[in-house]
Formats: structure tokens, C-alpha cells, sequence
């Protein structure tokens, strides 16, 4: 699968995807999205679109297909849909090693309703099966607050990872983990203490991706605890140090929270291993988000910093 891009005016762009032949008519298809703004705005949409494609083949290659490609199009019915839905909650997994999340069956029933409600359109189906079948709920996960000590314990348990640093920030400033995974050394004023929300990293279908944060509410400066502040700025000349010692250039565009090769830190990679501090704390089902709620609630009761 391929994507072009071509202006057809001042801010005004074009976006081509190639999604390969019909298989149906040996046609080529494609699908094109105008959109407006600059070329990185374009490019960044374009890695979006191509990112929920694959997503989309892979759950129809990798669950649709095999539990519902033998039936014929016209003669799938909503008990068809409903029991394979059953069947993926309870051993759904394409290992064999286990049921899928009410939220990816539900993903799944999405991409499926989708599809089927262009095949009623096109009038292959009379009506679509889809409709009559009731999706899985996603489960709301229920929100924890650490107690002081607790926190305590938590970064006691990291303080010998490279995580410490944006563990102890995040208890310090309630940021969500796309917008500390986002900042970047020119969002602080260490002198003034604060820092500013301008760029968040999210990972969609594989793909880590840098945007802007969603609102003007996202958007905000934060003043820092002078605690937090000593803390960052000591993190900063130890970067530095690094930045040295390995032969790179210190760049006030580098993030703040980053591999030792300066890129990214992968989302998936740190809340996997924030899962793993959080037990050796003895804090057992505690994610990275928890933090922000549990900033939340001491700050409230006057209980911050640590």
C-alpha cells in the first residue's frame, strides 16, 4: 500500500492511496482525502491514513477472515456475527493462547459494521446483518490514587531505571503520558519554573506519532514545584553529559524523556515497564495513567510534592 501527495493550490493539498487491485474487477483502486494546511500537516496525515488501513487489513486478514470468510457474503446472519463474537471473548486470540478485550472485539464489530453497511449500500446485501447484533461493552478501567507512601515506594522501586526521571515528574505534574513522552527541553523555563504542552506522542496501529495537542484546554503551561524544577535541571546537565560522552550534539528540541539515542521512548515500551515497577513496589494493577489521578487528588488535599 502506497500514498502520494500533490498540492493543488496554496494550502490545499491532495492525498492519493493505492490501495491495490479490486480482485473482484482487476481494477486499481484508490482513495483520495483532500486536505488543507502545510506540507507537514499532509504528511502527517497521510502516515495517519496508511497506519488505519493496515489496521483495518490486519483485523480483516486476522480475525474477520478466518472465523467468518467461509460463509457466503449474502447469507451471513446476525447469530453468525454474534457467536464468533462469543468465541473471540473467550479464545479469540490468534495464538490460541486466550480470549480478546471486550474493547478490540468491539473494534473489531466496528470495522466489520462498516464494511458491511458499504455492502448494503452497493446493494449486495438487503440489509445489513451487523445491526441486529449487540457488541461487546468496553470495560471502563477504574481509577486508583496512591496513597504518599505509597508514591514513596514507587519511586523507591525505580530510582535505578531510566524511568525515574518521567515517573517523578508525572507524580509531580498530573501530565498525561503522550504529553510527557512529547515534551522537549525548549517547552521548560527551568529560571521561571514551568513548562508548556505543545506537542504530545501518541502510538496508533505501530506507529509513534508527534501531533498537537487536541484542544486549547491540552494546550497550557504548568508552573513547577521548585522541588521539580532542581530535579529537571540536574536531569538536564546529566543528558548533556551523556550528549558528550556518546559524541552528540545537545539540542534544545531533543525531549526531555527519550532512549539514550535521543529518540522516543516507545508507549507501549514504557507502560509495559511501569507495570513492572509498579509490582516490584508491591503495588500490583497500578498503571502510568493512575498517576495523573492520584497528582490530582493529594495536590487537591494539599499533599504535594512528595
Amino acid at each position: 500500500m502506497k500514498g502520494y501527495i500533490r498540492q493543488r493550490s496554496k494550502g490545499k493539498w491532495e492525498i492519493t492511496i493505492d490501495i491495490g487491485r479490486d480482485p473482484s474487477t482487476s481494477k486499481r483502486s484508490r482513495l483520495y482525502e483532500s486536505v488543507r494546511g502545510t506540507k507537514k500537516d499532509v504528511q502527517r496525515r497521510l502516515v495517519e491514513l496508511l497506519a488505519n488501513l493496515d489496521g483495518y487489513q490486519s483485523i480483516i486478514s486476522r480475525h474477520l477472515i478466518p472465523n467468518l470468510g467461509r460463509i457466503p457474503l449474502t447469507q451471513l446472519q446476525p447469530q453468525h456475527i454474534q457467536k464468533y463474537y462469543a468465541h473471540a471473548l473467550t479464545d479469540g486470540r490468534i495464538d490460541g493462547k486466550g480470549e480478546l478485550s471486550a474493547r478490540t472485539v468491539l473494534h473489531i464489530h466496528r470495522v466489520l459494521f462498516q464494511a458491511l453497511k458499504y455492502a448494503t449500500r452497493q446493494g449486495i446485501l438487503i440489509r445489513n446483518p451487523a445491526e441486529s447484533v449487540d457488541p461487546p461493552r468496553a470495560k471502563r478501567l477504574k481509577m486508583k490514587t496512591l496513597l504518599p507512601r505509597e508514591v514513596a515506594e514507587l519511586l523507591n522501586a525505580a530510582k535505578d531505571t531510566g524511568y525515574y526521571p518521567i515517573i517523578y515528574t508525572a507524580v509531580n505534574t498530573g501530565l498525561r503520558q503522550a504529553e510527557l513522552l512529547g515534551l522537549r527541553w525548549r517547552d521548560l523555563d527551568l529560571d521561571l519554573a514551568s513548562l508548556s504542552v505543545s506537542q504530545v506522542l501518541y502510538k496508533r496501529r505501530g506507529i509513534c506519532q508527534f501531533r498537537e495537542p487536541k484542544s486549547e484546554y491540552s494546550r497550557r503551561r504548568l508552573d513547577l514545584s521548585p522541588s521539580l524544577a532542581v530535579f529537571l535541571r540536574q536531569y538536564r546537565t546529566e543528558r548533556q553529559a551523556e550528549c558528550l560522552l556518546l559524541g552528540k550534539p545537545f539540542s534544545e528540541n531533543d525531549l526531555v524523556f527519550s532512549n539514550l539515542n535521543n529518540t522516543a521512548i516507545d508507549p507501549g515500551t514504557l507502560t509495559h515497564n511501569f507495570a513492572r515497577i509498579a509490582r516490584r513496589a508491591g503495588l500490583q494493577g497500578v498503571r502510568f495513567h493512575d498517576l495523573r489521578h492520584t497528582f490530582a487528588c493529594l495536590n487537591a488535599l494539599g499533599r504535594y510534592p512528595p
